[in-house]
């Protein structure tokens, strides 16, 4: 870890991600993600003070060229890898692979205000990622620090993004294909538990689930 100015920063970075910041304001839950930047050559800078928030709000007023986005606000074109076998259409169903993973754990998550998004990261270790809309979340975030009204909730709306390389993701879908609905809905339930964990904002009742799935996944091992 060291100090660096945002020029140096920007001059760094201008090859991948020109007037782009990423950051991470809490090197714990957002681990994940400054991995998989770092496995890709990219930097982060770590803005973890109380202070940082309007700091950003004040450096991209004064800058409009200038946005700064978390980590987990998106994937960025440089972790991911292009991959054709996504678009190729199969099956009966006339859907690509894509789509066909899409639907699957679309029906096997019934969460409110959760949206599936299906892309092919160049690293196959992670199954599955939480995005939150970083606009969206600063103001959830601004209006919690300033106590106005019910705690939000910053996960009403948010995204599990399915990596295709996964091998785990993989094997949801042969389970599926295999006609083994019941295993493949349990791997299904556990990717998006692991993502939320890595927040740690998995409710008592998830956590609850999620042990006792633990459970029952590494008896079939």
């Amino acid at each position: 870890d060291k100090y660096t100015t945002l020029p140096e920063y920007l001059d760094r970075a201008k090859e991948k991600h020109e007037n782009k910041v990423y950051y991470a304001n809490d090197e714990g839950t957002q681990a994940t993600y400054l991995k998989l930047f770092k496995s890709q050559g990219m930097e982060a800078l770590i803005l973890d003070a109380m202070i940082d928030n309007h700091f950003i709000q004040f450096l991209e007023s004064k800058n409009t060229d200038l946005k700064f986005e978390r980590v987990d606000s998106d994937i960025t074109e440089n972790l991911l890898e292009s991959d054709p076998s996504q678009k190729i259409v199969e099956g009966a169903d006339n859907k690509t692979k894509g789509e066909r993973i899409e639907q699957i754990f679309k029906d096997g998550l019934d969460i409110k205000g959760l949206t599936i998004r299906i892309e092919t990261l160049k690293d196959d270790s992670v199954p599955g990622m939480i995005l939150l809309n970083e606009q969206s979340r600063r103001f959830k975030e601004m209006t919690r620090m300033m106590g106005q009204g019910d705690m939000p909730d910053m996960f009403a709306d948010h995204t599990l993004m399915v990596n295709t390389a996964s091998p785990a993701v993989e094997k949801v879908l042969k389970l599926q294909d295999d006609g083994d609905k019941e295993t493949a809905g349990l791997l299904i339930e556990q990717i998006y538990d692991l993502a939320m964990l890595s927040h740690q904002a998995i409710s008592k009742e998830r956590m609850s689930g999620f042990l006792e799935r633990s459970g029952k996944l590494l008896g079939m091992i």
